[in-house]
């Protein structure tokens, strides 16, 4: 009866972080895997080493249908790229 229960609790608990996730960003269509607790840390290639930012809190890799034509695609990847050159 335990196990029972575990289940619907987590299943209950994967409906609420969804329905979160929709508000923030109504594209969410399903959670595909979560991390309780996760710190974000940058990396600096000149001296080798990594500096902990002010970045922590739980992590959701979600999935997301958004409807788009092939220009506002191919926009959307020219931007891409330009925004990583301009790095």
């Amino acid at each position: 009866m335990v196990r029972g229960k575990q289940l619907t609790d987590m299943a209950t608990t994967q409906k609420i972080n969804l329905s979160v996730l929709q508000r923030m960003d109504p594209d969410v269509v399903d959670v595909l895997a979560k991390a309780g607790h996760v710190t974000l840390y940058d990396f600096d290639t000149a001296t080798k080493t990594w500096a902990r930012k002010q970045v922590e809190g739980a992590l959701f890799v979600v999935q997301r249908c958004v409807e788009t034509d092939a220009k506002d695609a191919e926009r959307e990847i020219r931007g891409s790229k330009k925004d990583v050159a301009d790095r």
